[in-house]
């Protein structure tokens, strides 16, 4: 992937710079991975300045040397003292396994030994003895923040052992301090590490076991887990379950009657299996080759003890703890008619695994986008995979003059930055990995965006071997996609404030306001499956081994597809995980209608000067009918007139 190389001052180019002055400060924050407040009472304001120069700056620069690199700092006086506003660029985000530096060899003659703990203070300071038999200095650092914050550690302890008398307090801007949006596990990436294995395992055991006549290729999951690890939990066969809410019955788990708690969403990662490069055949001979094969694959793996059960041409899978959605890859010759969407999403989620594995603020920015998003009811109506491709284009092609993030902080306000000042209009976005989109290509786009602007989508994205550069975003309506930017907008003045950066407001970025919807449909929260964010959910009883759960079920979901059925043409139905409502904005042909008394026609349809059309309340009602166990109330604000 091409990236931009750092100017030597880590500052953006004055035309970037000339796009954000409707938020003042934000350039300059853009260019750190963390900003720091450094606040002392112990010195003066114009003391505090002398001793930072001519001590702390080049102590600090000593114990930060190939790890980060301090910006220029801003004074400023409070109450209980001078402040010291910082920014921090990383220069490498590998940190040091355990928190511990490993120094030089030891000895009393040697001098690097002397400095290294003279840096880091002799009473701090360890011997270690490694596998070669070499005796090296060394020193553990107190990392409370997770290993995404070492740099901070590194200011931290040196100020407790060079500082003044009374100790120098750090504020790190961060977007969760508590961690309660972000999990301490998105920093070392344990979760995703761990279902990649798992998927990587199954791969090489398909091929392994692969009939030779007609030999697995490849098999690639297709999964948002496999890229940044998030709700990797809900992937996971569930090994307990609550007798109050579910039950075993015939070789799957049902609802009693009289549960009162919809159980934990479990979910199947799809993975796509490539047997044949045939580019031409027949519909009903796919159909057949991919029943046969599947059915194949299944008396290898019960053959191996393995759990699986076929359902709606899917072949599912228990391994390593996780559940698989096993498909066969249509012919290619289906790409270029009815499967373009799903050769750019294919795309899409090969390239993100790539990113996800180059990039270490990856996972972390990218639950928190997902949360944002969802807690904007958008989650419904943006396709995940173009939200993705358009953060990742944040880390593959970062602003002038700027390496690419590596911090969450610096990420999300680069994301939202690109939301609220690039000019979609002009501007495509282009994930081009290692120049794969031949020029000719990204030229000839350029040039039908200038002259057939209106037959592209208003996000214009190309992966490479996407037929079409509206795959991903052609289903996203021209307001939807001004809702996000201006959402973005509005975020971005939260947490940049007259120059300064106050981070810990976004958690107060996540209110939903339901006051800009005509109608909302109110659902049972506990008729809404929720997403595990553990391996282990409170149980009191195993489950039978050789028991399938029910998979790929969300009644939400499946409630949001009949109301697109049934009404997509005269309403927006909005949706976000952890909102107990659906938000519905009625199109402008039915608000504007005059209700009639007619024969009834069907799905809240009216006969009106000879069209149909629809009742409000008609909708309404069948909002009930459809949603019967799910819905609580209907709100609305609209009637017909």
């Amino acid at each position: 992937m091409t990236l931009s190389t750092s100017a030597p001052n880590g500052s953006l180019a004055v035309s970037e710079v000339e796009k954000r002055t409707k938020v003042p400060g934000l350039s300059r924050f853009l260019a750190y991975d963390l900003t720091l407040n450094l606040t002392c009472a112990a010195l003066k304001l114009k003391a505090a300045q002398k001793r930072w120069s001519d001590h702390w700056q080049p102590l600090l620069a000593r114990g930060l040397s190939g790890v980060a690199a301090m910006s220029q700092p801003s004074w400023s006086q409070r109450p209980s003292g001078w402040c010291l506003t910082l920014g921090l660029r990383w220069i490498s985000d590998r940190w040091p396994a355990h928190n511990v530096l490993i120094g030089p060899l030891a000895g009393p003659d040697s001098s690097s030994a002397q400095a290294f703990t003279q840096l880091w203070g002799p009473k701090m300071c360890q011997l270690r003895r490694f596998e070669d038999g070499a005796i090296r200095e060394s020193v553990e650092l107190y990392n409370p923040r997770g290993p995404m914050y070492f740099p901070v550690a590194i200011m931290e302890h040196l100020f407790q052992v060079h500082g003044p008398a009374q100790p120098v307090h750090i504020e790190v801007m961060r977007l969760d301090p508590d961690e309660s949006l972000l999990p301490r596990s998105f920093q070392t990436h344990d979760e995703m590490k761990e279902v990649r294995q798992a998927m990587d395992s199954l791969s090489q055991m398909l091929i392994a076991q692969a009939d030779p006549a007609l030999p697995l290729r490849r098999a690639r999951g297709q999964a948002a887990c496999l890229h940044y690890g998030g709700d990797a939990a809900s992937y996971r066969a569930p090994e307990k379950y609550n007798p109050n809410t579910m039950q075993a019955q015939s070789g799957r788990y049902e609802l009693k009657l009289e549960a009162k708690m919809c159980p934990s969403e479990c979910r199947a990662i799809p993975v796509i299996l490539d047997i044949t490069h045939r580019k031409n055949m027949r519909q009903e001979l796919f159909e057949k080759l991919r029943l046969a094969y599947l059915l194949n694959v299944k008396k290898s793996l019960d053959a191996r003890g393995s759990l699986t059960m076929v359902k709606d041409h899917n072949l599912y899978v228990k391994h390593e703890g996780y559940l698989f959605a096993l498909d066969v890859e249509p012919p290619s010759f289906r790409s270029d008619a009815d499967g373009g969407e799903s050769l750019a999403v294919s795309s899409a989620n090969s390239l993100l695994q790539l990113v996800g594995l180059r990039y270490s603020a990856w996972a972390g920015t990218c639950h928190l986008v997902k949360k944002w998003i969802a807690s904007k009811m958008l989650e419904s109506v943006l396709p995940a995979e173009m939200i993705e491709v358009m953060l990742a284009d944040v880390f593959v092609n970062p602003l002038k003059n700027l390496s690419e993030p590596k911090s969450v902080e610096t990420a999300l306000l680069r994301f939202f930055d690109m939301l609220s000042f690039k000019d979609f209009h002009a501007e495509p976005i282009i994930f081009n990995d290692n120049d794969t989109i031949p020029a000719s290509k990204i030229n000839g786009l350029k040039k039908t965006m200038v002259t057939h602007r209106d037959t592209l989508p208003f996000f214009v994205i190309i992966t490479p071997n996407e037929k079409s550069p509206s795959s991903l975003s052609a289903g996203v309506k021209p307001f939807i996609a001004k809702r996000l930017i201006n959402l973005a907008k509005l975020t971005l003045a939260q947490l940049v404030v007259d120059s300064n950066l106050v981070l810990n407001e976004f958690k107060n970025t996540f209110k939903v306001d339901l006051s800009i919807y005509d109608v909302i449909i109110h659902l049972k929260p506990l008729q809404i499956p929720f997403i595990r964010n553990k391996v282990d959910v409170s149980a009191t009883k195993d489950i039978d081994p050789k028991t399938f759960p029910v998979v790929d079920y969300n009644p939400v979901q499946c409630y949001l597809s009949d109301l697109r059925d049934s009404y997509g043409s005269v309403a927006d139905f909005f949706y976000g995980q952890g909102t107990p409502a659906i938000g519905v904005k009625l199109t402008r042909e039915a608000l504007d209608q005059i209700p009639v008394k007619s024969r009834k026609q069907g799905g809240g349809k009216f006969i009106l000067g000879g069209k149909r059309v629809h009742s409000i309340e008609a909708m309404i009602e069948d909002f009930e009918i459809l949603g019967f166990g799910l819905v609580k109330s209907v709100e609305t604000k609209l009637n017909s007139n």
